[in-house]
């Protein structure tokens, strides 16, 4: 059953940050996002706001009882980072921090295709993964269930076939939206190796981690694997597995002091003025181990300002965790291309999957909103679309290219 602990329970906030009110708006909300209290503009996600939404899983914003979201460019880490800085009670899933974690592994392995291709795959170059989705156009297909049977092409051609189980959730929390983000990051990780086609007409109050027991220490069992991608995921693992061990112990002994003060050391974010960036430390900086091209996201030759004191680094079990700065906090999705076959107008229509953490859920039941919750979900988008010639219908099958 689900735990709640109560690391601060004395003061509760209330979100004062902008809603999005459907989800056109929060797309534009997230190309033009800022950072909460920072000086500088952060575009997000390649300037997909101009392009139109043929899907999404977001459907659902503004429309009757939908839970109002609130958009941040990594809904995971800046929406808990301002939960805690407003003081309000958090709702976590295994499925949540679980996404978060696929995300980052996502940009490592894109980030570092050419050196890890022999974990993946046996081929040089890409292989295409061809799906036939029977029936309907591209613009009735069921991107979710299209995504989910693309990852089960990918695994075929992998060299590992547990890298799909380890990467789908399967907690007792997951739900079929959980899945489908979960399996464009999937394609997203592997976008290096494949081409994907799909052929149609032919400081918290409280924080409760939702689930069971076992769905934790599932996750946390997951990180085991993490080391034998590498020199880089085995020091992000190391840092990872002290917050995940807290995790379970949260079911164990959530009256714990020292578990509601591991709560607490979630993030110090540091306005150091003067010019000088911002900075956030804390154990939240583990799930920005990288940038959205793989590279190491290390704070390089920075100082404190003159004369101001700055926090400790935090260190759980021996593990440092850095300090990071701000603005170079990573976006919290993954984008992969998708040429969708109109077989009845003999069309390609070339589309942008877009999944991931994009902000976070103001609890339905909490009319106060004081109770969030990170949401995931996807969109897809049209790029271009291009004639076919006839001789290019009979290719439907895994083919080099």
């Amino acid at each position: 059953m689900p735990v709640t602990i109560k690391p601060s329970p004395e003061k509760v906030g209330v979100n004062t940050d902008t809603i999005a009110t459907n989800r056109i708006d929060l797309l534009e909300q997230l190309e033009r996002m800022k950072h909460p209290h920072a000086s500088y503009a952060k575009p997000v996600y390649s300037n997909i706001s101009c392009k139109p939404i043929m899907h999404s899983s977001f459907e659902d914003i503004g429309k009757g009882t939908s839970p109002n979201l609130i958009p941040y460019a990594n809904g995971f880490f800046e929406g808990i980072v301002r939960a805690y800085q407003q003081d309000l009670h958090l709702v976590l899933r295994p499925d949540d921090v679980w996404q978060a974690v696929i995300t980052q592994f996502s940009f490592y392995v894109v980030g570092h295709a050419e050196e890890l291709r022999d974990k993946f795959v046996a081929h040089q170059g890409k292989k295409e993964i061809v799906l036939k989705h029977a029936g309907g156009s591209p613009y009735a297909m069921q991107v979710d269930i299209v995504a989910r049977k693309l990852t089960c092409l990918i695994e075929e051609q992998l060299v590992n076939k547990q890298i799909r189980n380890w990467i789908i959730p399967d907690f007792s929390t997951t739900t079929d939206n959980d899945i489908a983000v979960a399996s464009m990051t999937m394609m997203a990780t592997m976008k290096e190796y494949f081409n994907y086609r799909g052929n149609t007409g032919c400081g918290f109050p409280s924080v409760t981690l939702l689930g069971e027991r076992n769905d934790w220490a599932n996750m946390r069992k997951r990180l085991d694997q993490l080391p034998g991608y590498g020199e880089q995921p085995a020091e992000w693992a190391k840092l990872l597995v002290p917050v995940f061990d807290r995790f379970v112990a949260t079911f164990d002994r959530p009256n714990d002091e020292a578990l509601k003060t591991f709560w607490l050391t979630i993030c110090h974010a540091e306005r150091n003025g003067s010019g000088s960036p911002d900075t956030f430390s804390g154990w939240m900086t583990a799930f920005v181990f990288w940038k959205t091209d793989g590279s190491r996201n290390l704070l390089s030759g920075w100082r404190p300002p003159k004369h101001q004191m700055v926090a400790p680094q935090l260190s759980l079990d021996g593990q440092v965790y850095p300090r990071t700065l701000q603005e170079s906090i990573p976006q919290g999705v993954v984008e992969v291309p998708l040429v969708v076959r109109d077989m009845a107008s003999r069309v390609d229509l070339y589309t942008q999957l877009v999944a991931g953490s994009a902000g976070m859920s103001i609890v339905a039941e909490d009319e106060n909103s004081t109770t969030v919750q990170p949401r995931s979900g996807w969109w897809m988008l049209f790029l271009r679309q291009k004639a076919f010639d006839r001789g290019d219908m009979e290719c439907d099958h895994n083919q080099p290219q």
